[in-house]
């Protein structure tokens, strides 16, 4: 295996989060660990020391979040239990939401993942120490019933919810400003990292086929943030949004100009796992890239808000989406 070869095996391209703030299964955040062995020695440690953090907010952060939206709408969605069938697939209510809890608790950074954080990534502390305490506290009063729910649980009785209801909610809201404070904190971090990447493949071998697919990430992530923030303040206008459209329609040309050429001798296996990547989230791609054309297209025909709004869903959702592919792709390869 050349050189060229193994260090792009060592730092795969991207990831991506999401969300319009914050629900994304498939974070953008989920490839950090990848951010090894082609970019200098602070930003690989950087890297490596968000790893437990990103799986965290990957694998806990989310399901903690659909278990709270959850229990908001219980009352007005209450259901019917069938008991028979809720004994035939769980030994107990209380064993399952048990497990949902243990495992959201034991993948927070334990003392030695937080000290190596605080080392490489000192600005992220205080953030991270209240992200954990908000956890840990909040935690203490959904373990007191069946918060996290089996598949076929029902409501929690209306005893137990006024009971506790008044305990949980200044807590569960320090959770979610603690948990929205890290996720962007997290993403700008992200996005600084994959930037110095791209320059370090840039200036090794030039805008390859690696550069491209890498490029590719980082513009449809500045776009579906820049669209995203940019309406949530009330100052997006047609014409930033007409750049940003043109911006992301350029890069994915520039990219799918690039993987059409041939194969140069000296890249080994990795331009060909490039190409398959390519190959397999292109659909993907032109379904962002059209989401934004529509919301520009009807922008511009002067729709009505509600419609808008629609449109601005779609363009996110079509981001998840490319980035979930991205990830799986990346995943079976790497």
């Amino acid at each position: 295996m050349n050189v060229k070869d193994w260090m792009y095996q060592a730092a795969v391209v991207l990831v991506a989060l999401v969300l319009v703030c914050l629900l994304a299964e498939s974070s953008i955040l989920d490839n950090t660990r990848r951010w090894l062995g082609i970019m200098p020695s602070s930003e690989g440690d950087q890297a490596l020391a968000m790893v437990p953090l990103v799986d965290c907010l990957n694998s806990s952060d989310t399901k903690w979040r659909w278990a709270y939206r959850q229990y908001q709408e219980m009352p007005s969605k209450a259901r019917k239990v069938d008991q028979a069938r809720l004994a035939a697939f769980m030994p107990s209510q209380e064993q399952w939401s048990g497990q949902q809890r243990e495992r959201i608790i034991n993948c927070l950074p334990d003392t030695e993942s937080r000290q190596a954080m605080s080392n490489a990534l000192p600005a992220l502390k205080p953030t991270v120490d209240f992200y954990v305490n908000s956890l840990l506290a909040v935690s203490e009063v959904t373990a007191q019933f069946d918060f996290y729910g089996s598949p076929f649980s029902g409501s929690v009785s209306p005893e137990v919810r006024e009971r506790l209801t008044p305990r949980l909610t200044p807590l569960a809201e320090e959770f979610l400003q603690a948990s929205n404070q890290l996720q962007r904190q997290v993403e700008v971090q992200d996005i600084q990292l994959r930037l110095v990447q791209r320059k370090q493949i840039e200036e090794r071998f030039g805008q390859d086929k690696h550069w491209q697919l890498l490029n590719l990430m980082i513009n449809a992530r500045q776009t579906v943030d820049q669209v995203t923030r940019t309406s949530i303040e009330g100052s997006l206008t047609p014409g930033s949004l007409a750049v940003a459209v043109e911006k992301m329609k350029f890069a994915n040309s520039y990219a799918q100009q690039h993987m059409r050429s041939p194969t140069r001798g000296d890249s080994g296996d990795s331009d060909s796992d490039i190409e398959l990547i390519w190959l397999h989230i292109g659909p993907s791609v032109d379904t962002y890239v059209k989401a934004m054309e529509r919301l520009q297209r009807d922008w511009a025909a002067h729709e009505d808000p509600f419609r808008l709004n629609d449109d601005l869903l779609a363009m996110s959702d079509s981001y998840d989406k490319l980035v979930a592919r991205y990830n799986q792709e990346v995943h079976d390869r790497y």
